[in-house]
């Protein structure tokens, strides 16, 4: 049977609606912050995401989850994974100690879960809104870029770690 050109097109931007709700940085409080994000897929819709949340563990208060990450491949696969791989990556961010800890339990969980083959590069980081202190663990990622905010030479910062769920 052939698939209907016009259902095909119906669903296709349900999923980019869809996709747009998860990536949009809404309701995150962050006083003495400022927080924005825009959002490109490469193609009508994708893996790529981002994501800035507050960590709910009562023993770590004003501290905020940021996620960066892209699922590989590209299209509704890719996408299909991105909406997976978000909340299990919020949940790790909120029961582990730190980020390096977080991307260990969401590889463990993407190795025995994962049906296909794609996986994911993970830039996971928890920021302290009391004393502006950012840890992050790098999962395969690009290398994150640090820019003075006051003058200086913009810079990358090293290191890294495996890229998740091809692994275990």
């Amino acid at each position: 049977m052939i698939p209907d050109p016009e259902l095909l097109e119906r669903e296709l931007r349900v999923a980019q609606r869809i996709q747009r709700t998860l990536v949009q940085l809404l309701g995150v409080e962050a006083d003495g912050w400022e927080i924005t994000s825009e959002y490109r897929p490469a193609r009508s819709i994708g893996g790529d995401f981002f994501d800035v949340f507050p960590i709910l563990d009562p023993a770590r208060p004003r501290q905020l989850g940021v996620v960066i990450a892209d699922v590989s491949g590209k299209g509704i696969s890719a996408a299909l994974l991105m909406a997976f791989v978000r909340p299990v990556m919020r949940s790790a961010m909120d029961r582990s100690a730190g980020p390096a800890k977080a991307l260990e339990l969401m590889n463990t969980i993407l190795v025995d879960e994962r049906r296909t083959g794609l996986f994911v590069t993970v830039l996971a980081g928890v920021l302290d809104l009391n004393t502006g202190r950012f840890s992050y663990a790098n999962g395969g990622h690009e290398l994150p870029i640090v820019v003075p905010a006051i003058g200086g030479e913009a810079r990358t910062v090293p290191g890294g770690g495996p890229l998740l769920g091809m692994f275990g």
